[in-house]
């Protein structure tokens, strides 16, 4: 009986949408609001009025806002040119190695040569590589293996 009673009082809750409203006939929904199946609202990767304004406003003031960054970094603004820095430049920083060693790996990061977080990708890296050896060192093997199996059914 409770389970009866909120259905209805669910229902009761939805919004009542006329049928022949222009609503309706744009969006199609049913009586209680719905969506009909196959009209999901608005489509896929269509944007609302407000977005679409929006994203224009801050297209028409581009180059406004270029010139004033230019002028800031001509003026020496730190701030601005910090900002033009970590947009333009790569976040990771290219290292060079004597070797792929893990021992190598530690002393780098021991003497403060690399973070933490580099090394942390280094031996990652390693790891990545040496697994890749070790199925290329398989797969030779086993065309070894293969060859020999099939020159012994031959025989």
């Amino acid at each position: 009986m409770a389970d009866r009673t909120k259905r209805a009082s669910k229902a009761l809750m939805k919004p009542a949408v006329p049928q022949n409203s222009a609503f309706n006939s744009v969006v199609q929904r049913d009586e209680t609001g719905k969506f009909l199946r196959g009209f999901g609202g608005r489509p896929k990767g269509s944007k609302n009025r407000i977005a679409h304004e929006t994203m224009k406003q801050i297209q028409d003031m581009r180059s406004d806002a270029i010139h004033q960054l230019w002028q800031l970094i001509m003026a020496g603004d730190f701030k601005a040119i910090s900002y033009c820095l970590d947009r333009i430049l790569p976040k990771e920083r290219a290292l060079e190695l004597d070797d792929m060693r893990p021992a190598t790996i530690g002393r780098m990061l021991e003497d403060g040569e690399i973070v933490p977080s580099e090394a942390k990708d280094l031996a990652a890296t390693i790891k990545s590589l040496r697994e890749i050896e070790d199925i290329e060192q398989l797969r030779a093997k086993l065309i070894e293996l293969e060859a020999i199996v099939k020159d012994g059914s031959q025989r």
